[in-house]
């Protein structure tokens, strides 16, 4: 710790408390253009990339993608956290969130 002229402790930056985050505003489409650019990003990995390339919800900085089936969700999770910080990255918003919903599977005729 640093001291100051009169033999006090000087608080350093460290020592400051962390202000929260600042995030901005997201607008749908700018969401969209970079939700498909990570989605080229994982084309050599077919089933990620279909699993991007599908179309999904956004509501108050929550993203739904929708599963149609239950062996989708170990490949979203495997996802989920570098698609988060690219998207929070790109978009410069630290509340975006990524949930996924299963959808009722359709029995084939």
């Amino acid at each position: 710790m640093l001291k100051n002229g009169n033999g006090n402790a000087a608080k350093s930056d460290s020592d400051k408390p962390v202000a929260a985050a600042i995030s901005k505003p997201i607008k749908e489409e700018e969401l969209q253009i970079a939700w498909l650019e990570f989605a080229q990003r994982r084309k050599e990995q077919v089933p990620e990339f279909q699993l991007l390339s599908r179309p999904f919800d956004f509501k108050e900085n929550v993203i739904t993608v929708h599963l149609s089936n239950a062996v989708e969700e170990p490949l979203l999770h495997g996802l989920k956290q570098e698609l988060t910080y690219f998207l929070r990255e790109r978009l410069s918003n630290s509340e975006i969130t990524i949930k996924a919903t299963l959808g009722k599977v359709e029995p084939k005729k």
